[in-house]
């Protein structure tokens, strides 16, 4: 209640002005700087740096949050600032429920699991957003970088 109309033309942190060009442009970030982060953690895991490798992981997860958040809400001013901050009341956090096995320990095996994980829940999730808002999607990339990571798959098989 405001008696003294002390609020007038403030905006609550529940309202927010949309503008679709801005999301489309954090939604085309979100997809293209998820393969160049996407880059580090193979190289990392490459070069047996793990814990570089497992801030990737952080680093990728939450793009992957941001997503799941772009889809559910295409409006949600979250996307690129704070994507964990209120998420249980924006979506139904059983959308990111195959996420909670990336949360892994410093252990090569584990990481490269979440490594694939991640990818898998970004290719679910980004192509069609993507399609969805006229931005051309990255086969090319996505191939080439799964590519990598079936390498260093395979390497850790052989080495370990």
């Amino acid at each position: 209640m405001d008696k003294k109309n002390i609020a007038i033309g403030v905006v609550s942190g529940e309202e927010h002005e949309f503008n679709r060009e801005e999301q489309a442009e954090k939604l085309r970030r979100l997809i293209y700087w998820f393969w160049h982060d996407f880059s580090h953690f193979v190289t990392a895991m490459g070069r047996n740096q793990l814990w570089w490798a497992h801030g990737q992981l952080d680093v990728l997860r939450s793009m992957c949050v941001g997503l799941a958040r772009l889809q559910n809400d295409f409006s949600d001013p979250e996307v690129d600032e704070e994507v964990y901050f209120k998420v249980e009341k924006v979506m139904p956090v059983e959308l990111l429920s195959v996420l909670r096995e990336t949360f892994c320990p410093l252990e090569r095996d584990a990481m490269l699991k979440a490594g694939f994980v991640i990818v898998d829940f970004y290719k679910e999730l980004a192509p069609l957003l993507a399609h969805r808002h006229g931005i051309i999607y990255p086969d090319g990339l996505e191939r080439v970088m799964v590519e990598r990571l079936n390498k260093v798959h395979s390497e850790n098989q052989e080495k370990f």
